[in-house]
């Protein structure tokens, strides 16, 4: 069990009571979060890492709204001065209800809640970008198309600080054939590189982190979206592509195509996005895992280890994806115009 010091003055402003217990929770990979049990019941706390307090304030002011339009989202416990974010002793805090129910990785889920899922995405980008909710018109940020020049530059950079290494750890033999694995993948297809131009201007706030372990479900249905830490303004179809494989994608590397077309259909249902535009966002989501080393990055610059364990699942999608881009763009755009 981890708790902090700055625990009771935290639990004091939230208005919880002094019999409070904590269990720190593992789960997460980039903030920190535990488990509070109190007499009313039991909270998730979470302390800031990945974003700042004020950023954080402006996310969590969406939350009311988007579960006042019936969306299945949280709503942040507030301290007596009526700020959704505790700050002390340098850190920020923030508390929501503890919300029941499982995760379930998108390849267990019927073709019928594949297509509610894909449909809930849409409802909302919907409401994401309802005026109402004084959203800022932000223009889109969309994937780094990087030259293959730039990103073979940071694989053999990766390379050289693993040669220099006075002995080799699992991980870096790994690092190593993967990023060999990479560089024949970057030969390959160096000439595939998006264009600047997005195919198509529907875009707006997204959640930014829409996958299996940021869902619970209850009763067949999503019953919790979680982690709005990354709220942001990007294309739509940016969003719906990277959900789409984060959840349907296995760990020997396959995406299950059927299940990304049902959930397509979902969100066409909702939104209708062009053809155009989800084969762009498909393309542009695979040039980045191609020429992308955020876990190399993590590992070897930061010193950060907690995303080790999704360094060869990563590596293999984009090998097999590699070798199926039309198959893939065939089934993002399964039935659009």
């Amino acid at each position: 069990m981890e708790t902090s010091p700055e625990f009771p003055r935290v639990f004091r402003a939230f208005g919880l009571g002094p019999d409070c217990e904590s269990r720190y929770l593992s789960e997460g990979l980039m903030n920190r979060n535990w488990r509070i049990d109190t007499g009313e019941g039991p909270f998730a706390l979470k302390e800031l890492r990945d974003v700042t307090a004020a950023t954080a304030r402006r996310n969590l002011a969406v939350l009311a709204p988007l579960a006042a339009a019936g969306l299945p989202v949280p709503i942040a416990v507030t301290a007596a001065d009526g700020d959704p974010v505790v700050e002390h002793g340098g850190r920020a805090f923030y508390l929501m209800p503890w919300l029941e129910g499982a995760r379930i990785p998108g390849t267990e889920l019927t073709m019928g809640q594949v297509e509610d899922l894909g449909a809930l995405l849409g409802r909302l980008h919907l409401q994401l970008n309802e005026p109402s909710l004084g959203l800022p018109r932000d223009e889109p940020v969309s994937f780094p198309a990087v030259t293959a020049s730039e990103a073979r530059a940071k694989l053999e950079r990766f390379l050289d600080v693993i040669e220099r290494r006075e002995s080799q750890s699992a991980f870096d033999e790994a690092a190593v054939e993967a990023l060999r694995q990479r560089r024949v993948l970057l030969d390959a297809h160096g000439g595939s590189r998006p264009n600047g131009a997005v195919a198509d201007r529907l875009s707006g706030w997204v959640h930014g982190d829409f996958h299996s372990t940021n869902l619970l479900w209850h009763g067949g249905r999503v019953a919790g979206i979680l982690d709005w830490d990354r709220l942001q303004v990007r294309p739509f179809g940016e969003e719906v592509a990277r959900a789409a494989v984060l959840h349907f994608k296995s760990d020997d590397g396959r995406m299950d195509l059927e299940r990304v077309a049902v959930f397509m259909k979902g969100y066409r249902g909702v939104i209708a996005i062009s053809a155009s535009a989800m084969a762009d966002a498909a393309h542009r989501l695979w040039w980045h895992h191609l020429t992308g080393f955020w876990i190399f990055g993590l590992h070897y610059d930061r010193a950060v280890f907690n995303c080790d364990y999704l360094l060869e699942p990563r590596e293999r999608l984009i090998r097999w994806w590699a070798g199926h881009l039309d198959e893939v763009g065939s089934a993002f755009t399964a039935g659009a115009s």
